[in-house]
């Protein structure tokens, strides 16, 4: 994300003291990251030129790789 949605998921993390790693590509909004970044999330830049569906990629591969719950806000089951 790199909008209001990974706002709305730090806050929810904050608040039950979760962990929150947020994807976002480089050359987003700088002020959303900041907002995000002292909520308490730790947010990771992917490249700039693969856009959100390289952010997805890299979320879900962290997911995998650390038995972490992925958040798709662009799809729905």
């Amino acid at each position: 994300t790199a909008g209001n949605t990974g706002i709305g998921l730090a806050i929810a993390a904050n608040r039950y003291q979760l962990n929150c790693v947020i994807f976002a590509p480089e050359g987003f909004s700088e002020e959303k990251i900041s907002i995000m970044r002292a909520l308490g999330a730790d947010v990771k830049r992917t490249v700039k030129a693969e856009g959100m569906i390289g952010a997805q990629q890299v979320a879900r591969q962290y997911a995998k790789d650390t038995q972490s719950i992925y958040m798709n806000q662009f799809e729905t089951a």
